[in-house]
């Protein structure tokens, strides 16, 4: 009988250990990127209310809900699925200030699930659980960590209302389109059901939702009619008929016209004139597709999702097949569109909020387009080279969100999250004491302690002796939620800047 020698026990252990992680690799991934959205979603328990919150819930306590809804559609614009979510669905509606504690969490859990199904459905659930949850959280955990800014969309509660969840509604159509095809009877019906109700309310958000869910469905109906797909076109069709007739009734909204010039009547709008549009609007496009952080984005989700997209290329929808120069075209459109038409708005840059949209639906779309773009036959060479530019590639990201988002999040959750709140949950405290004993006007003290890091807290929300509209606005609506007359806090912070990112 031989006996092993001690100089091969040390190789048997690494070999063992090497086999153990082999068969656990999909439970230690998922492992890790539930590490990597921990903060994101724990960061939601120290949110709190912020501007129009506060504005929106004060429209409905002075007129009441659905006079709220004919006020907003008169008077301010024809976006109303934002004003019904924005009241109905807006805690501080009924005095829940601990309410905005629980929207990033339905935001980000939202998207996460959306991704999921997406995955789920587009490779004709096919892909098991695990491997679309998985791909659901790493897609969501770079979208965080590229996009231009996270606050607005997922822990502002009425710009989240307004965006993300165009965004989380934008991939759920696509999902429940391809239900309704796949399925015969009340549940094919409940599905188009659910898309049509859905396609309604991202028009009614904002119009450069209405503008992209308009041009990706015209694309899916031209994309299914030329296959030859006859049901499927007609699937996509009557969404695209829903979509511009709930579009037609959000841009002629007599509110649209008051914000563009005034209650009188007389043009206070600078005229637009074709030429400036387009020099504006061409600016901050290659502005945007030039900005570094989104290059390497878009260079590196090929690379990173490679192996996969060929793995599973045999799964996709019929009709699902797209070159890549056209797949790209139909993005650099929706892009196109989006900005052209804020420049026809106004010739600065979009917001934070605004930008974040569009980002999200290009890197989404490009995800989409790249696995539409796959051959349907791919060497065994060029599968071992994404193999290995995956691994580089992951190295690269995984040190990108360690000096990065991850490092900004788990800093602003272990450092700064505990202060923010309490240095909130304090100032809401003193302003409900001020109301309760007939004090009409409040001075605060600005907070302090915190160095804001751009996840979920941008810093300071109330204005240094506010000078213009915007800044009134800012604290009177938060005064007059608390029942008091203005607000104001003492001195200027160094906390950021209001508004900053937004």
């Amino acid at each position: 009988m031989s006996i092993p020698t001690p100089s091969a026990r040390p190789t048997a252990r690494p070999w063992l250990l090497k086999r153990w992680v082999v068969r656990q690799r999909g439970s230690l991934i998922g492992l890790a990127l539930a590490l990597a959205l921990l903060p994101f979603f724990a960061l939601s328990f120290y949110n709190a209310p912020f501007w129009d919150d506060f504005g929106m819930a004060l429209m409905v306590r002075q007129q009441g809900f659905w006079q709220a809804q004919k006020a907003f559609y008169l008077n301010w614009g024809g976006r109303y699925a934002t004003c019904f979510i924005q009241t109905l669905g807006n805690p501080l509606s009924y005095g829940w200030l601990g309410g905005t504690h629980f929207v990033p969490l339905l935001i980000l859990s939202g998207t996460l699930a959306v991704l999921y199904f997406s995955l789920r459905e587009l490779s004709g659930r096919r892909l098991s659980h695990g491997a679309a949850g998985r791909g659901a959280a790493l897609l969501l955990l770079l979208c965080l960590a590229w996009m231009p800014t996270i606050y607005p969309l997922f822990y502002w509660f009425c710009a989240s209302t307004g965006y993300q969840l165009g965004i989380i509604l934008m991939l759920l159509i696509p999902v429940a389109g391809l239900r309704a095809l796949r399925t015969s009877g009340w549940k094919s019906w409940s599905w188009y059901g659910l898309a049509q109700l859905s396609a309604v309310v991202v028009v009614g958000l904002n119009e450069i939702a209405l503008l992209l869910l308009g041009w990706m469905l015209l694309v899916l109906l031209a994309s299914t009619w030329r296959s030859g797909l006859r049901r499927a076109a007609t699937c996509w069709g009557g969404l695209l008929v829903t979509a511009v007739v709930a579009g037609t009734v959000a841009v002629l909204a007599p509110g649209n016209w008051v914000r563009m010039y005034g209650t009188t009547g007389k043009a206070t709008a600078v005229s637009v004139h074709l030429g400036t549009v387009l020099r504006y609007g061409g600016e901050n496009i290659v502005a945007f597709l030039t900005k570094p952080t989104h290059v390497v984005a878009l260079l590196s989700l090929p690379v990173l999702l490679g192996p996969l997209l060929v793995r599973v290329r045999h799964w996709r929808p019929a009709g699902f097949r797209l070159p890549l120069p056209a797949g790209m075209a139909v993005l650099l459109m929706g892009v196109g569109l989006s900005f052209l038409f804020h420049a026809f708005i106004t010739p600065n840059p979009p917001p934070g909020r605004t930008s974040s949209f569009i980002w999200l639906w290009l890197f989404l779309g490009w995800a989409a387009v790249l696995w539409a773009a796959v051959p349907t036959q791919v060497p065994a060479a060029v599968r071992r080279a994404l193999r290995y530019s995956q691994q580089l590639a992951t190295g690269l990201t995984l040190l990108l969100l360690a000096a990065g988002v991850e490092r900004n999040a788990w800093t602003e959750w272990l450092r700064n999250a505990p202060t923010w709140r309490a240095q909130n949950e304090a100032r809401f405290a003193q302003m409900q004491a001020a109301a309760r004993r007939g004090q009409r006007v409040l001075v605060v003290a600005p907070f302090s302690g915190i160095v804001p890091r751009h996840v979920s807290i941008l810093g300071e929300n109330l204005f240094h002796h506010p000078n213009n509209s915007f800044q009134h606005h800012n604290n009177d609506v938060t005064a007059h939620w608390f029942g008091l007359d203005s607000v104001d806090i003492s001195g200027h912070s160094a906390q950021g800047r209001v508004g900053e990112g937004l």
